[in-house]
């Protein structure tokens, strides 16, 4: 599949999840493979910002600033999930760096070419921040 017709299908996908909430392993799902694909076609320029805020301030303060906006954005699928009744493991907010972190990492440990994403690495992930969030399987 095209890089193009891909992420035309990954934003059709995220819009659909955007209105479902993290008690949906689907909407998990969704903004995993986002993020996967969205990491592969940038891992590049990821870890270049990364490492520039490691010696910046102002580029720490960029990075964080942006961190935070994009945390925002998806913060209430996971309230959500704890309204639902679910406990989390912590507050939405730590819940959410930890399975942002978790997925951040599997990914930067899995090299890979940027027009590949791992299907099962996806699967694998969405069971586990999925469980984690949700106190239990799908």
């Amino acid at each position: 599949m095209k890089r193009k017709e891909r992420a035309a299908e990954t934003e059709v996908a995220l819009k659909a999840a955007a209105k479902r909430v993290f008690a949906d392993p689907e909407a998990v799902r969704a903004h995993i493979a986002m993020y996967a694909h969205l990491y592969r076609e940038h891992a590049v320029t990821m870890r270049a910002a990364q490492e520039a805020a490691l010696v910046s301030g102002d580029i720490a303060a960029t990075l964080a600033r942006f961190e935070a906006s994009e945390m925002a954005d998806i913060l209430g699928h996971v309230t959500c999930v704890a309204e639902a009744g679910r406990p989390l493991p912590a507050s939405p907010e730590t819940s959410l760096r930890m399975a942002f972190d978790l997925i951040h990492a599997m990914l930067r440990a899995r090299p890979q070419r940027a027009d590949q994403v791992d299907d099962e690495a996806i699967e694998a992930l969405t069971r586990f921040v999925y469980r984690g969030l949700n106190g239990c399987d799908y």
